[in-house]
């Protein structure tokens, strides 16, 4: 094995099952396996940056190695992502190693081995002072987002699910124009041409190119905003409530259709979506707040964002939009929605039976959305002029 080698060094690869001792250890890992890329770096914990899929870059811990402490020769790769509680067997994870910060060697205890832990993870964080997450890459979004495109193309079932989702939104317009924010794909500008579509990637169905947080209309512009699987992927969401609120005309509606965090639903992101589920996260609530957060690369999310946004910290949100008052919320999607496999597995449901299961779906989520629902339509409503 050589002695040294260059880096920062990226890698990409699926995560497989591993033994569960760094969970036990109060520092679940990511096992990775034996990547090629590895096979001349030293054994050794470092410290670098790691992201799923395409969301934002984590400070982590990673050890290659054997985990000599328990008695084992065969060298695997392990990350921990500080700061990640979701679960990560079977996701893709893009790996940055930056620093070495010591070899491997065996503990005479578990316990000396999580006192080791800790003082690799005060190393990493004053390494994170000092170096900066990989910036992002535009060809990574542009190849996620034709990923994304292939799969709506192939799976009818799922297009059956959001088309049942986007009707209940239509419902909820007022006569006037109407601007989405943060378009994805197209697909609700497909069922609804004359909106004006928005998305901070320029695309052939992008109108405007634009930043949910500094949105370039006229105050008062449109009648109706739409925000489907958006709000949750902004660090500084309050920064998109007021311009909405400012670009709202008098009457106007803010239509929001979000995941949304039950005991059920909880679980399910959990185990089978990529983007993490942090409801013990404090979103900036005030401009003060906002501008004391440090801007980083790459995309956010957390999808209890707006779960925490109008439960937890409903009056303080809305105290922040005095112009803003809530005027319908509706919980959606028990079943159905897992049943079509998303936009990460296949689907279990063919779609001609969509229609039959939506009906069972609402009837559920009307019933015991509290528990189980997986989405929930958000409308607000701007006061007009007394």
């Amino acid at each position: 094995m050589v002695q040294y080698m260059q880096l920062p060094l990226q890698l990409h690869g699926r995560v497989v099952p591993g033994r569960g001792r760094g969970k036990g250890l109060g520092m679940p890992t990511a096992n990775l396996g034996q990547p090629e890329a590895l096979a001349d770096m030293p054994w050794g914990v470092y410290c670098g940056w790691a992201r799923v899929s395409s969301q934002p870059w984590r400070l982590m811990l990673a050890h290659w190695g054997p985990a000599a402490t328990f008695g084992e020769t065969v060298p695997v790769f392990e990350v921990h992502l500080l700061g990640y509680d979701g679960a990560l067997q079977g996701k893709e994870l893009s790996v940055r190693v930056e620093r070495r910060l010591r070899a491997t060697r065996s503990f005479p205890s578990s316990a000396a081995l999580r006192e080791q832990l800790a003082q690799d993870e005060r190393q990493a964080r004053e390494f994170a002072v000092t170096v900066a997450p990989p910036r992002e890459d535009p060809t990574y979004a542009a190849a996620h987002l034709a990923e994304n495109i292939a799969i709506w193309r192939r799976k009818p079932a799922l297009r059956a699910v959001y088309a049942g989702w986007y009707r209940r939104i239509s419902r909820q317009l007022i006569a006037g124009r109407t601007l989405e924010v943060g378009c994805g794909i197209g697909n609700f500008k497909a069922f609804k041409p004359d909106v004006v579509a928005t998305d901070v990637h320029p695309n052939p169905w992008v109108d405007v190119v634009a930043d949910a947080e500094a949105l370039p209309f006229d105050d008062g512009a449109f009648d109706n905003i739409v925000g489907i699987d958006m709000l949750h992927h902004l660090r500084r969401p309050l920064r998109f409530l007021r311009e909405a609120q400012r670009v709202l005309s008098p009457g106007g509606r803010l239509v929001l259709l979000e995941p949304w965090i039950t005991p059920w639903s909880f679980l399910v992101y959990r185990l089978t979506h990529a983007e993490p589920v942090e409801m013990g996260a404090t979103p900036p609530l005030t401009p003060a707040e906002e501008a004391a957060l440090p801007v980083l690369p790459g995309e956010y999310a957390n999808q209890a964002l707006p779960t925490l946004l109008f439960t937890k910290y409903r009056a303080a949100v809305l105290a922040q939009l005095p112009q803003l008052h809530l005027v319908h919320g509706q919980y959606l999607a028990c079943l159905l929605y897992p049943l079509t496999g998303g936009f990460s597995y296949p689907a279990l449901v063919p779609s001609v039976l969509v229609p039959a299961l939506s009906a069972a779906d609402d009837a559920c989520a009307s019933v015991v959305g509290r528990w189980c629902a997986l989405r929930r339509l958000v409308v607000l409503e701007k006061d007009r002029p007394q």
